[in-house]
């Protein structure tokens, strides 16, 4: 009986992990099918930090969308640089600078949405404060431009443990 129970509980356990998975899911596609804010352009959905396995390093989770009812390919760039203080002196570091391994692909094709991850280190003494993306949009056209948006690196953490 014992193990029975046990064997119950392990699955509940993992059953309800799964479910919060698929809400996060779920939330993700909605704000891209009908976004509650109104906006018009390419921007950024959701950015997000966690600490990573060694000391220092932590993980993001980047997330680029578009309206759908754009319909069109959004092409580009973007690149991502965290901002603090190192010795009292503000500094700024290309998350590509930063990057544990290769660093990542910074190119973005898509229609809907694209999402980037990666894992960078930050140098030690350098206090993070926030983390700007930049969007360069190339599509060919006269609608090319820049996005430009910064985010409380705080919040990113909040969010990570989400």
């Amino acid at each position: 009986d014992s193990q029975a129970c046990e064997a119950l509980r392990a699955t509940v356990t993992e059953l309800e992990s799964e479910r919060v998975d698929l809400r996060q899911q779920l939330a993700l596609y909605r704000s891209i099918v009908s976004p509650d804010q109104p906006h018009t352009g390419l921007r950024v959905l959701q950015l997000a930090m966690r600490p990573g396995e060694v000391v220092r390093h932590w993980r993001y989770d980047l997330v680029l969308v578009q309206p759908l009812q754009r319909n069109r390919l959004a092409k580009g760039t973007y690149l991502m640089a965290v901002e603090g203080l190192e010795d009292g002196k503000l500094r700024t570091y290309p998350v590509h600078e930063l990057a544990v391994g290769e660093a990542p692909d910074r190119v973005f094709a898509f229609r809907a949405f694209q999402e980037f991850s990666g894992e960078l280190r930050l140098p030690p003494g350098f206090l993070p404060s926030r983390v700007t993306v930049t969007l360069s949009i190339d599509n060919g056209s006269a609608k090319a431009g820049t996005v430009k948006e910064t985010h409380d690196w705080s919040r990113l953490v909040e969010a990570g443990k989400e």
